[in-house]
């Protein structure tokens, strides 16, 4: 039998941690790395934020994020659309060319 892609997973066995053992080992790393001291609280979810934000600005596409997130496009756009600021500029600022008709010209 394979491996399940758990993330966080029981060290001798093949299976997810129970969902009190996984927030009572977050509290635990907030406070080793003091992060709980931070103003704002960071719960486990912000991991799943913090990786589709990673994925976004290193350019993979938005399906494949998707898919690894296990939601659908339309989210990760919904959600995620603000973070890629550098198209938001090339798209503001392309320019075009018309011809002598008026028609437009691709560059």
């Amino acid at each position: 039998m394979g491996l399940e892609p758990f993330v966080f997973s029981h060290r001798d066995k093949n299976t997810r941690l129970s969902k009190a053992i996984f927030y009572k080992y977050w509290k635990q790393l907030m406070q080793y790395t003091e992060m709980d001291k931070l103003d704002k609280k960071l719960s486990y979810y912000s991991l799943r934020h913090f990786g589709i934000t990673c994925r976004l600005m290193a350019k993979v596409p938005i399906f494949e994020v998707s898919q690894m997130a296990g939601t659908n496009v339309q989210f990760i756009e919904q959600h995620y659309s603000h973070l890629d600021m550098s198209k938001l500029m090339d798209n503001a600022l392309k320019t075009f060319k018309l011809d002598k008709d008026g028609f437009r010209i691709s560059e």
